[in-house]
């Protein structure tokens, strides 16, 4: 065989070859990619009408490391109409950790929605081992976005990251036209603990005529511990009153480790003989400061409900009337309030819970606004809006209480609930504002948590008392529950003193997690 011969041979041989190749690459890539079993089952469940079952799934998502996963959690998860689940799918975001989840979340930083993008930022928060993190995206997005929601997720997420290089940004952001903004910033710059640099931009919130705002700039201050914040404080507690007062005074004690409790002259004079040479003390434990709460610092008796005393100059009280309110309690004290010996057969919860009212409304300050909620499975709001205290509503509203009780336990309600029963969840949306019917059924529909702004109240201090867990609503769970009042809080500033007329177990969780999430107190009144 001549050379050319072998040459034509070889070249069919290798034209051959190829096409087998080309025709096994073709089929290759005729093949199917497996399904991923986890996407699989979501898109299986994901349309369940079960609120609880869509966020399990929603949850499962951040087993799936890919690109697919994130836009269905985007898609599904963060704009599914229920918190519960958009809530699952921020939490989710901190699990992905491969390249191709990552630049997909990143990409969604430019969704158009702001549901989006906030739930992305704040879901970035968990993101704390990514050597790589987006640090300077998430700070213009604080200055520019154009949604206040997503802006406020941008300052919440830099202080959970603790990145102290946002503080000038978080400044800036004080001044942002929403006030929501501005206090997640100052909530920000408290977490960081930001020092001198932070004060001349925090004092002008003092003079704001939003109270939620003047306490974020308190308590940012305090956190700081700073000497040039002294003078600013001082000045602010001369004018303020109420809670916000309070919180001034705690903080200037915190801070100069001195007591001169409300009276601003003293705290002038003060001042003014040692600032030159003073320099902040350690921090120290202000135990004692619980105990010094009772007085309101000019020697009178606070205000008290169930033994927890509040300054508070707008108060809104929720109390359970379930038909388990009208069992008999043992009472720690051993006496009633009437000061009667407890037999042993007890007294009537909601008896005890009357009287306490009556003696708390009785001793408020002329001037304090007040409300009253009453809940089984249905809610009853005493007034449309808060009321100034005086001998006429007082009175008013003692007689209201004294009518509230249980319907008959165990019928079905025209809204499908069975009464009497304990309907939780109804009874904290309405304390937060986010109903305003006077009466309320157990509440359906989404649980938004007052989206897109967050519930603002008309009170700054609520006394939540139960006998039980949570048995009937649309939330019975109490985790939940718990999770969304946290939610709420971050605009509502809301203290929630919590009564629990038995230290059970369900009860005792929702109950110091309630006090816990907000700043209040627990206490439980039964042996």
């Amino acid at each position: 065989m001549g050379a050319e011969e072998l040459r034509d041979k070889i070249m069919r041989n290798l034209t051959a070859m190829l096409f087998v190749f080309g025709v096994a690459a073709a089929l290759c890539a005729q093949v199917k990619k497996p399904d991923d079993p986890i996407l699989t089952e979501f898109r299986q469940y994901i349309g369940d009408p079960e609120a609880m079952v869509r966020a399990e799934q929603v949850e499962r998502l951040g087993r799936s490391q890919t690109a697919d996963s994130v836009n269905l959690l985007i898609s599904k998860g963060l704009l599914d109409g229920d918190s519960r689940v958009s809530d699952r799918a921020v939490r989710t975001v901190a699990k992905y950790e491969s390249a191709e989840a990552r630049n997909a979340l990143l990409a969604a930083l430019q969704h158009t929605k702001g549901t989006v993008r906030a739930g992305i930022v704040l879901g970035l928060a968990g993101q704390k081992s990514w050597s790589e993190f987006p640090y300077s995206r998430i700070i213009a997005m604080l200055g520019l976005d154009r949604d206040a929601d997503v802006r406020s997720a941008c300052a919440e997420t830099l202080s959970q990251l603790g990145h102290k290089e946002s503080i000038p940004a978080l400044c800036k952001a004080l001044a942002d036209k929403s006030s929501d903004v501005a206090i997640a910033a100052a909530d920000a710059l408290s977490v960081l603990a930001a020092g001198t640099e932070v004060v001349a931009a925090l004092a002008p919130l003092l003079d704001s005529s939003n109270w939620r705002l003047q306490l974020a700039a308190v308590n940012a201050l305090g956190a700081g511990r700073t000497k040039e914040s002294v003078p600013f404080l001082i000045d602010y507690l001369g004018k303020s009153e109420g809670r916000p007062q309070f919180e001034c005074k705690r903080v200037l004690q915190a801070t100069t480790d001195q007591d001169f409790e409300f009276d601003s002259v003293k705290w002038k004079d003060w001042w003014e003989r040692i600032q030159t040479t003073w320099t902040p003390p350690p921090p120290k434990n202000l135990k004692a400061e619980a105990v010094k709460a009772a007085k309101d610092g000019y020697g009178r008796k606070v205000p008290e409900y169930h033994g927890i005393p509040t300054p508070s100059k707008h108060i809104i009280f929720v109390i359970d009337v379930s038909s388990s309110m009208e069992t008999h309690i043992l009472l720690k004290a051993g006496k009633n309030r009437a000061g009667n010996d407890v037999h042993s057969g007890g007294t009537a919860k909601l008896a005890v819970a009357r009287e306490e009212l009556a003696a708390c409304l009785r001793s408020l300050d002329v001037g304090t606004k007040f409300n009253i909620v009453a809940f089984e499975s249905d809610v009853r709001v005493w007034q449309p809006d808060a009321v100034t205290a005086n001998p006429g509503t007082v009175q008013l509203a003692i007689r209201w209480i004294q009518g509230q009780k249980s319907r008959p336990p165990g019928q079905l309600s025209s809204d499908g609930t069975m009464t009497g029963r304990t309907n939780t969840y109804a009874a904290l949306r309405v304390a937060y504002g986010l109903v305003q019917k006077r009466t309320i059924a157990a509440l359906g529909g989404t649980t938004g948590g007052g989206q897109p702004s967050g519930p603002k109240p008309g009170w700054d201090t609520c006394f939540f008392l139960s006998d039980g867990a949570p048995t009937e609503g649309q939330v019975t769970d109490i985790p939940t529950i718990l999770e969304e009042v946290e939610k709420w809080n971050k605009t509502a500033k809301m203290v929630v003193n919590a009564i629990g007329m038995e230290e059970e177990q369900g009860l005792a969780t929702l109950m110091t997690g309630l006090a816990r999430i907000t700043g209040g107190k627990c206490a439980f009144v039964g042996k």
